[in-house]
């Protein structure tokens, strides 16, 4: 997820947008009744016993088939490029909410 935020971030600055990560415990997201998957995309409690695992798997396989990798920078380009050729009126509308986002965010 690091790696993810890392290479999305000069990418939302080069488009004018000033971001600034900010990492949130898990437990915090757990506590707030953040929905994986759904809400925050790309996460799941590691201590959810249903989908334990689920990030974790070898491709030696695929890649002994001739599996290859491309740069996530290269990924992340191509998939802001069919972003906007497509209809996203509905895409978000099940993620994290700003309001709900900025309660995670508000200081204690």
């Amino acid at each position: 997820m690091g790696a993810l935020v890392d290479a999305l971030v000069p990418r939302e600055r080069a488009r004018g947008i000033a971001v600034l990560p900010r990492w949130i415990d898990e437990s915090a997201l757990v506590a707030a009744g953040v929905e994986p998957w759904t809400e925050l995309p790309l996460w799941i409690p590691l201590a959810d016993p249903a989908t334990s695992g689920f990030m974790e798997f070898s491709c030696a396989k695929a890649q002994a088939q001739g599996l290859q990798f491309r740069p996530l920078e290269v990924t992340l380009d191509d998939v802001a490029a069919w972003l906007v050729t497509r209809d996203n009126e509905a895409a978000w509308a099940h993620t994290l909410s700003a309001a709900k986002e900025r309660l995670l965010l508000a200081p204690d």
